[in-house]
């Protein structure tokens, strides 16, 4: 799932091995830096690469 599609969720659970390791919105969980942040992180990183390719 794209994290883009869940940016405007009132609550945003994280899961990590069935277990609940975050809870917040997209904004808390941003500023919390934790499993969420870094998957934010890298999914924004590929967003950025795959768009730098395509732009001629």
């Amino acid at each position: 799932m794209m994290i883009t599609s869940i940016q405007d969720c009132d609550k945003i659970i994280v899961l990590d091995k069935g277990r609940v390791v975050e809870e917040g919105t997209h904004e808390e969980l941003i500023k919390q830096e934790g499993f969420y942040k870094k998957i934010y992180d890298i999914q924004v990183s590929v967003e950025d690469e795959i768009r730098a390719e395509t732009e001629y």
